[in-house]
């Protein structure tokens, strides 16, 4: 598939026309602009006694906003019940006119689209070229089929994410129950974290990996479409494709993580600062593993650059203190990804899978404590301290890992026992916390060139947030302007290819969503990507500059030009009578 960059837009329709002509001249004139759009004539074509209506607007069930290769970048999935080419537009929100986007808004097609899981079909698209601290508005469609709601989100680079362990909504048997667990616990980050600017879940979005009604529950809150999020593919997941046709994640392997076709495969972002290498935990086997450290080599030699830190994201933690610590896969991440981890610098590893929160001390590429000896300590006096910050230096080649606990309540584990532990071989005095109180939490983070800081917080049934601990993560500060990433990086063939919330309390500005339109012809304007939000076809690749829109058709424009004529005749028309009465 092609990768598609916006080109400049159309001038923007007039605003005002001569107070002091007639109606129908004003009209006429309006017609002649050239870049006035003659769908939105459609209500003075219903008076005039034609039978021209503006199509419905388009039913875009789950839709959701995620984060693409860069912060520059936004990726779109949607469902409906329309086969049909269904496109994006999208534009500054400053610039809509009466909560509608201008005839200036960029346009693309979407970048892929087919039949869905449960007989509906799924559509993807992708924002390109968008500027850093800004706000827009967008909608999906077509003028054929009709234009969704508007909706709006912000590009503000704050060095503000969330990080939410297993939402897992009908886990408990109650998807109601699971999906208002899940949506206390997003809005409570977000009224702590108002600078936050996009979310991260770590896998088993859902309970079941078919079921249409725990997805619509996961991405019923308004975030969904307002705040970008990336997702991790969990075991509840795997085995169909529905995650993918529901999540359009940037960057995707062909080649690393697929152990189930068109389910997984590992992929990468960039954001705040960070580079984001994302596994498909699920490949496990040891073929797998050497994947899965072929892809973070090669993501990390590409673009490691870029970012000023670095973050391995998976599902399966593999220091996890409860029910699956002595797993087989988990016992295979444990052996052999500290020593990857090392090599590659890698600063973070976010988890979840366990439904219990912990915390490692710095680990070396043994997979030992670099800095504190064997502590010999018990795993219940190992209680995080929410009193004072916990400061670490961290030196090359260590890494900090976390197992963060269930964001919605649906499930949780008991930890284990140090017996429990002892006798799975588990290395206890690598966990500088842990504990399990079987309530709801999340990470928060922000990211400066000094120093990563790591929030953990839980939230109570009533909404009320509390801090279970804080890290700060610091390190050499060296150059800290960082790297920029690249927007189109010089592509290596040879390398790993790749495919490709009235609710919200605290949004931020310009995270709202208006009342659908009526539907209206989007000025010609370029934009789209490939399959992957034009990611490219390997861990460099950024995609090329090309060209897309979506049509203008003849039977819109012969319309136009119709009434066109109507209004000037009934203009000259009047103006003649109107002599008449003058004489």
């Amino acid at each position: 598939m092609t990768h598609r960059e916006p080109t400049d837009a159309q001038p923007t329709r007039p605003t005002t026309t001569r107070r002091r002509l007639g109606a129908a001249l004003a009209a006429a004139a309006l017609l002649a602009t050239p870049a006035f759009s003659p769908t939105l004539l459609a209500v003075p074509a219903q008076a005039a006694g034609t039978s021209a209506t503006a199509p419905a607007a388009t039913k875009a069930q789950d839709l959701v906003l995620q984060n693409g290769s860069t912060d520059s970048q936004r990726l779109l999935s949607w469902q409906t019940d329309d086969p049909a080419e269904l496109g994006v537009r999208w534009a500054k929100k400053a610039d809509l006119v009466d909560g509608r986007l201008p005839e200036s808004a960029q346009t693309a097609q979407q970048t892929e689209q087919g039949e869905a899981v449960d007989g509906r079909h799924f559509h993807q698209a992708a924002l390109n070229g968008l500027d850093t601290d800004a706000q827009y508005s967008y909608q999906v469609g077509s003028d054929e089929a009709g234009w969704s709601d508007v909706h709006s989100f912000g590009t503000s680079v704050t060095g503000d994410f969330n990080v939410y362990g297993d939402p897992q909504i009908g886990s408990s048997g109650d998807v109601d129950s699971d999906a208002t667990g899940w949506k206390r616990t997003l809005q409570a980050s977000l009224r702590t974290n108002p600078e936050a600017s996009f979310l991260y879940t770590l896998g088993d979005q859902v309970e079941h990996k078919d079921n249409q009604a725990e997805f619509a529950a996961y991405l019923a809150p308004e975030q969904s479409r307002t705040l970008p999020q990336a997702t991790t593919l969990g075991n509840h997941e795997a085995g169909s494709k529905a995650y993918s046709d529901h999540f359009n994640r940037p960057n995707v392997s062909a080649d690393h993580g697929q152990n189930v076709k068109g389910t997984g495969g590992d992929y990468w972002f960039i954001s705040n600062d960070v580079l984001f290498v994302n596994f498909n935990a699920n490949a496990s086997s040891e073929d797998d593993i050497a994947e899965h450290k072929d892809f973070l080599d090669k993501v990390v030699k590409q673009q490691g650059d870029k970012a000023r830190w670095t973050a391995v994201v998976f599902h399966k933690a593999p220091y996890s203190t409860a029910n699956h610590l002595d797993d087989d896969d988990v016992m295979r991440f444990r052996a052999a990804f500290p020593a990857a981890f090392s090599a590659n610098d890698v600063d973070l590893v976010l988890g979840g899978h366990d439904h219990v929160y912990s915390r490692t001390h710095l680990l070396n590429g043994s997979g030992s404590p670099a800095d504190e000896a064997a502590d010999g300590e018990s795993i219940v006096d190992k209680r995080p301290d929410a009193s004072a910050p916990v400061e670490l230096d961290k030196d090359s080649g260590e890494s900090l890992y976390y197992t963060l606990t269930s964001s919605s309540g649906s499930k949780f584990y008991d930890m284990y026992t140090d017996e429990q532990m002892d006798e799975a071989g588990f290395p206890r005095d690598n966990i500088a916390a842990a504990e399990q109180t079987r309530t709801p939490g999340y990470l928060n983070v922000k990211a400066t060139c000094e120093a990563l800081t790591l929030t953990s917080r839980s939230v109570d049934a009533a909404g009320a947030d509390s801090v279970v601990e804080t890290v700060k993560l610091a390190k050499d500060a060296g150059d800290c302007q960082g790297g920029e990433p690249s927007e189109e990086p010089t592509a290596e063939p040879s390398e790993v290819p790749s495919t490709a919330p009235a609710e919200t309390p605290s949004a931020q500005p310009g995270q709202t969503s208006t009342p659908e339109q009526p539907t209206g012809e989007p000025g010609a304007g370029a934009g789209g990507g490939d399959a992957n939000g034009g990611a490219g076809t390997d861990p460099g690749a950024g995609g090329a500059p090309g060209a897309g829109s979506l049509p203008r058709t003849g039977v819109q424009i012969g319309t136009a030009l119709g009434i066109a004529g109507l209004l000037v005749a009934g203009g000259g028309l009047a103006l003649v009578l109107a002599r008449k009465r003058r004489g």
